[in-house]
């Protein structure tokens, strides 16, 4: 099986047969020699990938058609899991003209159990007159869409836009990438000190620090070397108030900046202020960083002007192990980033939550372990029939995500999920970052 490596600005073409691809594919890579188009279903059989010269920087891949008929479609099948974690952006191209169909609709249903965000491309529209199929124009209305004509290479540049907006810092991006670098990101509420840390980690004073909260509106950021000899991608943001307090036009740029930053992040270090109590704020922060699959270090700043250091962290811990289920054992630092104290421990600790974000288990001993959970406690019963869990293997890394086989994906509950989840974070060094559980369905059940 070819090998995709994981980059920011890969497109990938998934649709059913015959809605034009192939079409698409040659419109976009614009190459003397382009890939073999005909009207028949089942031409495209291998993935394939090029540069796209009218956007630079930017790949993209041509898969083959989504058909449950076509003879090769089961072994087909078990590259679009690999390909589409692979790729930054997925484009749904649907034909204009006709309806949706079952492999349609089942193309959209697996990707959205397997939370695969994609956007809808509806080929064919060869003038702005031209009538959608009511189906196509009814599903569209709750997408996010472009109307293209690939043959006459037209609504191209909307979706060029679109790409483009998915890079805002493409220089410190490449700066960081070509040298291997850990993007760190400092996030947090307004005034909680990320400026002053972000001074000290580096050592110079880069970053305006002042006690006005906001002072912070541009995206800081420094590519050095700590004392190990690891390459660093500092980032500085500025605080991310609750977006009903978010008024003004350049504050709203502000955070929107810090969004994007986070959107390049490996560790996001969130800073509260220990001198304020934990605000909804801090936790939803903490779940949307999660979510994005960002390993969180949370660092309690301004430890130096609490009483009780020991009690406040007690406060803290318990805080987190009580309303946040997305990491067993949060990293939770106290540290006074104006007196230098507890910084030096902030490194290493990112270096081991690094670590484990990156690590893969091999698939025999995860399923050996499986086994052992299966029996711990049975899967849900739906239908008067125990869900039947085949086998489980990690998909991917940076965050660990894996994918459960199973005989009725309906019978996985949110609970259940979350007690395999749990136990692949105790059994295998992951209870400090996000781990993603993922579903499908097994050959039994669809056959």
């Amino acid at each position: 099986m070819e090998k995709f490596l994981r980059a920011d600005n890969v497109l990938a073409l998934v649709g059913r047969t015959n809605v034009g691809k192939s079409t698409l594919f040659n419109a976009l890579v614009k190459k003397r020699r382009k890939v073999l188009v005909a009207p028949v279903e089942g031409v495209t059989r291998d993935v394939l990938r090029d540069k796209m010269p009218d956007l630079l920087g930017w790949e993209v891949l041509d898969t083959p058609g989504w058909n449950k008929k076509e003879h090769f479609f089961e072994i087909m099948r078990k590259r679009y899991l690999e390909i589409l974690q692979q790729s930054s952006q997925i484009a749904m191209v649907l034909d204009s003209q006709m309806p949706l169909s079952e492999n349609d609709e089942e193309l959209i249903q697996w990707m959205r159990e397997a939370n695969l965000p994609f956007v809808c491309l509806v080929n064919k529209v060869d003038a702005p007159t031209t009538a959608l199929h009511p189906s196509v124009e009814k599903f569209i209305s709750k997408n996010h869409y472009f109307c293209i004509s690939a043959l006459h290479k037209t609504g191209l540049q909307a979706f060029y836009d679109h790409l483009q907006s998915l890079l805002p810092m493409p220089k410190v991006e490449d700066q960081c990438i070509k040298v291997n670098a850990c993007h760190i990101v400092l996030v947090g509420r307004p005034n909680a000190g990320k400026s002053t840390l972000f001074n000290a980690l580096v050592g110079e004073n880069m970053a305006l620090v002042s006690d006005i909260p906001g002072t912070t509106r541009d995206t800081v950021w420094k590519l050095y070397e700590d004392k190990a000899g690891k390459k660093i991608c500092l980032f500085d943001t500025a605080g991310i108030r609750r977006r009903t307090r978010v008024n003004e036009d350049l504050e709203k740029m502000s955070v929107s900046a810090a969004r994007d930053a986070l959107r390049f992040a490996h560790i996001a270090c969130l800073l509260v202020d220990a001198t304020m109590p934990l605000e909804r704020q801090d936790l939803r922060i903490m779940s949307d960083l999660c979510k994005n699959g960002r390993c969180v270090i949370l660092i309690v700043n301004k430890i130096d002007l609490v009483r009780d250091p020991k009690l406040l962290m007690k406060q803290i811990n318990n805080f987190f192990l009580r309303h946040f289920t997305d990491l067993l054992k949060p990293i939770v630092l106290p540290v006074s980033a104006k007196k230098s104290l507890g910084v030096r421990k902030i490194l290493p600790a990112i270096h081991y939550a690094y670590k484990a974000w990156d690590k893969r288990v091999g698939t025999s001993l995860l399923n050996n372990k499986l086994a052992d959970w299966l029996s711990e406690l049975a899967p849900p019963r739906v239908g008067g029939r125990t869900v039947k869990v085949r086998f489980i293997t990690q998909v991917n890394k940076r965050p660990p995500t894996f994918l459960l086989s199973v005989s009725n994906t309906k019978g996985m509950t949110d609970a259940y999920l979350r007690y395999l989840r749990n136990k692949i974070q105790k059994e295998f060094g992951f209870e400090e970052v996000p781990v993603r559980m993922m579903v499908r369905s097994s050959k039994r059940e669809r056959s």
